[in-house]
């Protein structure tokens, strides 16, 4: 989650949205192995995380040394289909996004998180 969030921070400063979400893993032994998906266009963290994990959960299962994550293909706009059923949960995770992005900006990257980031680096630190 952590690297999606900075990805997410990073392009959402520009005002673009990906396309693309690439997913990197290198093994024990140093072999590495990318995957890729095209996406709706996207800024949203949990979006790209969720991606990277859906690809993540199809490779072999083997120990790993290092994951990354990167974006591509980038827009100006979002392009996104309107549903018949939106409840507006998106729009109030979309607000509560710009006002982490707002924090952030002002006090640093590091003074609001999200609790799945929290618990990323609580896994980090306990290993």
């Amino acid at each position: 989650m952590l690297i999606a969030r900075k990805l997410s921070f990073d392009i959402r400063l520009k005002d673009l949205y990906c396309r693309i979400v690439t997913l990197k893993v290198t093994y024990f032994n140093m072999k590495s192995i990318t995957r890729s998906q095209s996406v709706e266009p996207t800024n949203k963290a949990e979006y790209i995380y969720k991606t990277a994990s859906a690809m993540l959960d199809k490779i072999e299962k083997r120990p790993i040394r290092l994951v990354g994550i990167t974006v591509s293909n980038f827009s100006d706009k979002p392009y996104l289909q309107m549903s018949l059923f939106d409840t507006g949960v998106d729009d109030r995770k979309d607000k509560l996004n710009d006002a982490m992005m707002k924090l952030q900006l002002r006090y640093g990257k590091g003074i609001v998180k999200t609790v799945n980031e929290l618990r990323a680096e609580k896994r980090f630190e306990e290993e």
